[in-house]
């Protein structure tokens, strides 16, 4: 497994312990690593896990669309901006910006 996850060829580790024995948890934490450490996404609660594959079953492989980032987070958002750069500080609300540094 630790070798796939290093060649990436695992898009996505779903890792949830099976008990509390100590190489149980040992590997799990391997694994997950690994996938950090490589950037795979993981998912490691159970609901989220189950969320995840009902949304998926939903849906056909052909109706699934790649998306950036900015067109998710701007679904349903009417006003929102999307502050690249702390040089946007001046345009943040007080409560937000950057503390000034001495």
């Amino acid at each position: 497994m630790l070798e796939y996850l290093a060649q990436k060829n695992i898009d996505l580790v779903i890792n949830i312990p099976k008990n509390t024995q100590e190489e149980e948890l040992m590997n799990d934490y391997l694994i997950r690593r690994k996938a950090a450490d490589f950037g795979i996404p993981l998912i490691t609660n159970i609901q989220l896990a189950q969320r995840f594959v009902e949304a998926l079953s939903k849906k056909r492989v052909g109706e699934l669309q790649i998306k950036s980032w900015e067109e998710y987070a701007s679904l349903g958002q009417t006003s929102a901006r999307v502050f690249s750069s702390p040089q946007d500080d001046d345009v943040l609300p007080a409560s937000l910006a950057p503390a000034a540094m001495p």
